[in-house]
């Protein structure tokens, strides 16, 4: 599967002032993020081996997110 057949994911954050800090998360780590409205972003592994792998890394630094943002909780739309 190449990059072009792997669906992004979207989250979505209760507090939009967290939003760019979400972003720059996830970019740090390598990760292709594209702002979708105030409160969502959408979330790339663009070299996953497949999507199921993509979605667990997102997943997976979603977790790290929470860890240091308790009082931000994000969650996966789709």
């Amino acid at each position: 599967m190449d990059a072009a057949e792997l669906r992004p994911v979207r989250l979505r954050i209760p507090d939009p002032s967290l939003r760019e800090e979400l972003s720059a998360h996830y970019a740090r780590s390598g990760f292709a993020v594209r702002p979708l409205g105030e409160r969502e972003l959408e979330v790339e592994r663009t070299d996953a081996p497949d999507e199921e792998q993509g979605r667990r890394e997102i997943a997976a630094h979603l977790l790290v997110w929470e860890l240091l943002h308790p009082e931000a909780p994000c969650e996966i739309v789709d």
